[in-house]
This record gives C-alpha cells, sequence and structure tokens, in this order.
C-alpha cells in the first residue's frame, strides 16, 4: 500500500508540492503534541508559500493542506507521519520510524527520497530479520 501511495506521489509534479515530515508519539499524553507541532509545520508551509507565490495560485493548495489537519487523529499516530499536499493532493502516511528531522518541504514535486530510503532500509531489514533463526524471538 505504501509503495503505490509513494509511486502515486512520484508521478505528480504540478508544482508547488508541500512535503511536511515530523517524528510523532505513539502514546499519550505525548501524542498531544504531536497536533501543536502538526500546526507549526503547517503555518511554516503557508508562510514559505505565501512568500513566493500569489495567493490566489495557491488557494487550492493552502485548502487542502488545512483540510488535512483535522483528518489527523493523533491517538493513531505510529513513529512518522509525512503530510502531501499540492493543489490536487491531499494525503498523510503514518510510518512505522521516524522521520530523520521535522521538516517542512516546498517544491515542484513531493520529496519522497527519505520516506522511500526508510521503507527500503526497513523492508531489508525485516526480511532479513525474518530469514534469520538466529535473530528469531523464540528459543529452543
Amino acid at each position: 500500500m505504501l509503495k503505490d501511495q509513494m509511486h502515486k506521489l512520484a508521478q505528480k509534479q504540478e508544482g508547488p508540492c508541500v512535503t511536511i515530515a515530523l517524528a510523532t508519539h505513539r502514546t499519550h499524553p505525548d501524542n498531544q503534541q504531536d497536533a501543536i507541532l502538526l500546526k507549526n509545520l503547517v503555518n511554516e508551509a503557508e508562510n514559505r508559500l505565501l512568500k513566493d507565490y500569489d495567493r490566489r495560485s495557491i488557494d487550492a493548495l493552502l485548502k487542502n493542506l488545512h483540510s488535512l489537519e483535522p483528518q489527523i487523529d493523533n491517538r493513531l499516530n505510529d513513529f512518522g507521519l509525512y503530510v502531501f499536499a499540492s493543489a490536487t493532493t491531499a494525503e498523510y502516511v503514518r510510518t512505522m520510524w521516524p522521520p530523520a528531522e521535522n521538516k517542512v518541504y516546498v517544491d515542484k514535486e513531493f520529496a519522497l527520497r527519505d520516506i522511500i530510503k526508510a521503507y527500503n532500509v526497513r523492508k531489508i531489514i525485516t526480511s532479513s530479520t525474518s530469514a534469520n533463526p538466529a535473530c528469531s524471538s523464540t528459543r529452543r
């Protein structure tokens, strides 16, 4: 599912595109700060967009970006959250790994390199662990 979603996002080059990466918390009360952090990163993205673009030209993007905030239930967070918004896209992905840093990317395409790299590393680690009996948690 994640692989298909990343492939779909990689094909969109409709700029400007906003990608927000943030480390999240799995447990309460720590996960309450995730909503505040997301709001701050969304505001940072909006300020950067307004600095570089005319408000009318990014109105649809801003609506999509702000529409995602209420959709995200922070009680369901894992370790990472990635938000993707453009004039025609409003999506988010929860991950089992945190991003390298909390960051806002504004570019002509979505910033997918970090999430794809982390996904591939995790996939390799998971498959090599399950293939190696010495790494198994069952004792004999």
